[in-house]
């Protein structure tokens, strides 16, 4: 067996998100594994952020993980590219921001924004496209407990961010995701350390990993 973070942030019924678990690999089928992880996580709400991921890596505290790969020290890692995905601003359908097509930084800047935890990627991505566009974003609460932030969205008074692949889950719960302008594109891959020996069961869940998300795009083409 081995140490693993699978890096799972799912959204109703199945889209895979950078997030955070613990687990340990032992004689249970991988799609085993990856189904006892979802119904852990949106049990505990176990989420921590790429950046968190990355450092446990490092520290040789976890073996892999799975994470949002727009980091500045990415190269630092060995790693797989998975998927393609981008960042939306999430409303409430009645909210007055809804009919849009897309969104800019400067009509988001009037909004009550909800950022993810610090350890977010995502954050750094918002922060840098703020101060880019010479606007300051209004934050007025972090969290990374989807669950919150979609009940707080639906109040009609604040805005949020997540990825495009997971609207579509929300869309009956009366949230619009809206693409931004320019848009914010980020790749999601697996992350080991340089120079760490991978076991076999690590290079077969690898393996395993890469089918799944050819199998199951976060955007289909």
């Amino acid at each position: 067996s081995f140490q693993f973070l699978f890096l799972f942030l799912r959204g109703s019924f199945g889209i895979l998100q950078p997030a955070l678990r613990l687990c340990h690999l032992s004689g249970h089928s991988f799609q085993t594994l990856l189904f006892g992880l979802y119904l852990e996580l949106c049990h505990r709400q176990m989420f921590l952020g790429s950046v968190r991921a990355c450092n446990l890596v490092q520290d040789d505290t976890l073996d892999m993980a799975l994470v949002n790969m727009e980091q500045y020290n990415i190269d630092k890692f060995n790693k797989a590219l998975l998927a393609n995905d981008q960042v939306v601003f999430c409303v409430s359908d009645d909210h007055r921001l809804a009919d849009k097509e897309v969104v800019t930084t400067k009509e988001m800047s009037k909004e009550s924004l909800i950022f993810f935890n610090a350890d977010s990627v995502q954050n750094q991505l918002l922060k840098t496209r703020f101060e880019m566009d010479g606007y300051v974003p209004d934050i007025v609460m972090r969290s990374s407990q989807i669950y919150t932030i979609l009940q707080l969205v639906k109040t009609c008074k604040y805005g949020s961010f997540l990825y495009s692949s997971m609207t579509d889950r929300f869309a009956s719960s009366g949230i619009k995701g809206i693409p931004l302008s320019p848009p914010i594109r980020i790749k999601i891959g697996m992350i080991w350390k340089k120079g760490k020996y991978i076991s076999d069961n690590m290079q077969k869940f690898l393996n395993f990993t890469k089918m799944y998300y050819r199998e199951h795009p976060l955007i289909q083409k």
